[in-house]
């Protein structure tokens, strides 16, 4: 569910450089609508990564410590959310954004440009990058039912 669900992310943010056109606003939705769908079966994936990760936590440690990755996972999205809106606004400015220039003359066309490619490349990048991680994940449904077996066995 994971992988596939960041499949259609990252098919949904690929096809917002061809959606994203003036002449034709109303596709975007269909590539809003794909992508979110997409991330849903992430977001989905999270809480289950979790109660996974707590569980072979179990099993090494002998403790429950779901308080503690609840809070670092908590954190973690924070602080993701926090540096993309920080990085954000320095693409935009980095792009040539001005809001003053803006103003007066509109936006130029090299400037869309190049804050179109920000947006679609930053988040292909980063999709990407889950997607590999996801991949490559050492938790699978098999070894996380191996485990609550052991669990089972030991609380036996």
């Amino acid at each position: 569910l994971g992988v596939t669900g960041l499949g259609l992310a990252t098919l949904g943010t690929a096809l917002t450089f061809f959606a994203m056109d003036p002449r034709w606003p109303w596709l975007m939705f269909g590539t809003f609508f794909i992508s979110s769908l997409g991330l849903q079966g992430c977001w989905l994936m999270i809480d289950s990564m979790t109660a996974d990760v707590c569980d072979d936590d179990e099993l090494r440690s002998g403790r429950r410590r779901e308080g503690m990755f609840s809070a670092v996972k908590s954190f973690a999205l924070k602080a993701a959310q926090g540096l993309t809106f920080g990085l954000g606004g320095y693409m935009a400015t980095v792009a040539g954004f001005d809001p003053a220039t803006v103003e007066q003359s509109g936006l130029d066309e090299a400037t869309a440009w190049k804050m179109k490619i920000a947006l679609i490349g930053f988040q292909l990048v980063g999709l990407l990058l889950a997607t590999a991680i996801m991949w490559f994940y050492p938790i699978t449904r098999e070894k996380a039912a191996e485990t609550q077996r052991h669990l089972r066995a030991k609380a036996s």
